[in-house]
């Protein structure tokens, strides 16, 4: 009796060393999900998505590894097919986008889906639950992509109505400098004499007038009077605005 109890608590260690060993790993794949996210662009929307996806996933692999067989025996090959597929069905996202990723996704899922690869029903339900958990949200990620593109296009569309690109020029080439851009924001806390702007701006004489002749021509700025004070138009707040959600766009 002594020996057979002798031989249950060795098995009972060795079970406990491989479950060990397999939250281990498990720490181990999240650590690198986790590096794989701060590779990742400064986008707030970006990391929050992926922040979902890294849990969902530790979630799902717990389950899988609890819930294995004991006398599995294809248990490293599936447990390197779930972990190694997960790692390249993220690193495909962050890379290639959702598209490439789902992609990627259903061809583990024809591997886990396949009864030669392993008898036990639950463990392969477990497996293909963490990829179609994956796929579910990177369709998600795929909506809103599209929904962005098209967005984008309607943005977009009223570029076709600009017929005169040398008129377009025109209005966009005064917005080339900093030092008519600084006139213009000066001049939208309001109305400025010519010496008030040249102290402002930081150049004077030849160099200053130039810029300054650049708007009026562009329409951006006007005198109100021969010695009066300078005012920036409604086409010179427009543009200055345009420059401020481009600006931000950017960021």
């Amino acid at each position: 009796m002594s020996r057979d109890i002798a031989f249950q608590i060795n098995d009972l260690k060795k079970e406990i060393k491989s479950m060990n060993k397999q939250l281990f790993n498990l720490q181990d794949l999240v650590l690198k999900i986790k590096f794989q996210l701060d590779l990742t662009k400064n986008d707030e929307n970006e990391k929050k998505f992926l922040i979902e996806m890294t849990s969902m996933v530790d979630n799902g692999l717990r389950t899988f590894l609890l819930n294995r067989p004991k006398d599995c025996a294809v248990k490293n090959w599936c447990t390197s097919l779930v972990e190694g597929g997960v790692l390249k069905i993220i690193h495909k996202y962050i890379n290639k986008g959702p598209i490439s990723a789902s992609r990627l996704i259903n061809h583990y899922l024809k591997l886990t889906y396949n009864p030669k690869n392993c008898v036990n029903e639950e463990c392969l339900q477990n497996a293909s639950n963490i990829f179609n958990s994956l796929k579910h949200l990177l369709n998600l990620a795929r909506i809103d992509e599209e929904e962005k593109q098209l967005s984008l296009k309607a943005s977009t569309k009223d570029l076709f109505l600009l017929k005169d690109l040398k008129k377009g020029s025109e209005l966009v080439s005064p917005l080339s400098n900093d030092k008519r851009i600084k006139i213009l924001t000066e001049l939208c806390k309001g109305k400025q004499f010519y010496n008030q702007l040249e102290e402002c701006v930081g150049i004077r004489g030849g160099p200053f007038y130039f810029h300054l002749k650049k708007l009026i021509e562009s329409g951006y700025v006007k005198q109100i009077s021969e010695k009066g004070p300078y005012n920036i138009t409604p086409t010179g707040l427009k543009a200055i605005k345009l420059l401020v959600e481009l600006t931000a766009a950017c960021e």
